[in-house]
C-alpha cells in the first residue's frame, strides 16, 4: 500500500540485534504489530534487521504495540505467547497526520539467545487403566490430542498473592490445627468469604484427606516457616513460602487453588501405542525447569471432542505433572 493512503499506516522496524554474528546458525526473527491483543500485521526481519509492516488505520489516533521476537507460526502468534517467549516490546502512539513511522529496536544477546535456546522436548505415553478379570491393566489411548501447559513459576504465584491471602496463610502456619477442615477454616475469615466467594467454593471442593493431614503436620514441624509467619515482614514471609515450596504448594491446593494458573504451550497427537512427543519453547522469564500440566481430549463418533483427562485443582501435585523430558499420564 502507498504510504500516503489515509486508510493504512506503514511501520518501518529496524532491529539492531547485538552480536548476532556469533550465533552458529542465523535464527529467524519477526516483527509484529498488535492493537491490544489483536494481531494487525507481522513480517520477518531481513538480513539487516529491517521489516516493513502495513496496518489498517481504525481511528485517527491509535495506540499500538510493536514486538520483535522469534518467528512463530500464525496459530502461535498471540500477544501472550510472544511476551512469554520474551519478545521485545515498544508502545507506539499514532497521530492523525502520521502516515509512516520508523521504530528502532536494540536487542542484546541475553534476549535473543533466549529465543533460540529455550526449546523443551516433551515425550510421554497416554494410558487408561481398566479392570480385566479382576486385574488392573493399562491400555494405550490412541489418536487423542494432548495439550501441554506450563504452570506459573512458584515464586511468581507467591508474589502475586493478595495481602488478605498472605494473612490467612500466616494464621494457618503460625497456629496450625491438627485436623482442620478447609471449608470451615476458610469461612472463619468472614471478610474474605464475602469478598471472594470463588475462593470459598474452590476450597470446599478439596476436602481434608490423609495427604492434607500430612501437609498440615509438616507445617506444624517447620520451625523456619512458623518463625517467618509470626515475626517476619511481608518480604521475609514470602521468601519463607518460596523456600518451602513442597509444603506450600499443597496448602495452596487446599485453600487457594485458583491462584495457580497455566498457559498452553504445545499440543501433540498420540499414536497407536499412546505415545506422543512435541517441542515447545520455555518462557524467557522462567529460568527454572518448567512445571508441566497435561490435558487430553479425544474425538468420539467422528465429531464429539471430549476431555478424557484434566486433573484438578492444578495446584495439587498430581503424578501427571512433569518437567521437560518424559512423562506418563
Amino acid at each position: 500500500m502507498a504510504a500516503n493512503d489515509s486508510t493504512s499506516l506503514k511501520i518501518l522496524v529496524n532491529a539492531d540485534v547485538v552480536d548476532i554474528d556469533r550465533a552458529k546458525t542465523k535464527p529467524d526473527f519477526s516483527a509484529y504489530v498488535f492493537s491490544g491483543a489483536e494481531l494487525l500485521a507481522d513480517a520477518p526481519l531481513d538480513e539487516k534487521g529491517n521489516a516493513t509492516l502495513s496496518v489498517p488505520r481504525a481511528a485517527p489516533d491509535m495506540n499500538l504495540r510493536v514486538l520483535v521476537g522469534p518467528k512463530v507460526d500464525k496459530a502461535s502468534a498471540t500477544f501472550a505467547e510472544l511476551i512469554r517467549r520474551g519478545a521485545q516490546e515498544q508502545h507506539v502512539r499514532i497521530g492523525a497526520k502520521d502516515a509512516q513511522l520508523k521504530i528502532p529496536v536494540r536487542i542484546f544477546p541475553p534476549i535473543w539467545e533466549c529465543w533460540i535456546r529455550s526449546a523443551c522436548f516433551v515425550r510421554g505415553t497416554l494410558l487408561k487403566r481398566v479392570s480385566s478379570g479382576g486385574v488392573w491393566i493399562d491400555l494405550p489411548v490412541c489418536h487423542a490430542t494432548v495439550e501441554i501447559y506450563e504452570v506459573d513459576p512458584f515464586p511468581l504465584i507467591i508474589y502475586r498473592l493478595p495481602d488478605d491471602v498472605l494473612a490467612h496463610l500466616r494464621e494457618i502456619i503460625a497456629r496450625p490445627v491438627p485436623h482442620p477442615d478447609p471449608g470451615p477454616e476458610f469461612a472463619r475469615n468472614a471478610n474474605v468469604a464475602r469478598a471472594k466467594p470463588q475462593a470459598l467454593t474452590a476450597a470446599g471442593t478439596h476436602r481434608l484427606d490423609a495427604d492434607a493431614v500430612k501437609v498440615l503436620a509438616a507445617v506444624a514441624e517447620s520451625t523456619s516457616l512458623k518463625y517467618a509467619a509470626q515475626l517476619g515482614s511481608k518480604l521475609q514471609f514470602q521468601q519463607a513460602l518460596i523456600d518451602n515450596a513442597a509444603i506450600i504448594r499443597s496448602l495452596l491446593c487446599l485453600f487457594y487453588p485458583r491462584f495457580v494458573t497455566m498457559q498452553l504451550v504445545g499440543t501433540a497427537q498420540t499414536d497407536e501405542c499412546g505415545h506422543f512427543q512435541t517441542l515447545f519453547f520455555q518462557g524467557c522469564r522462567n529460568h527454572d525447569r518448567p512445571d508441566l500440566y497435561f490435558k487430553a481430549k479425544q474425538r468420539l463418533f467422528g465429531f464429539f471432542e471430549v476431555t478424557i483427562y484434566a486433573p484438578t485443582p492444578i495446584a495439587c501435585p498430581f503424578p501427571s505433572r512433569g518437567r521437560c523430558g518424559r512423562s506418563s499420564i
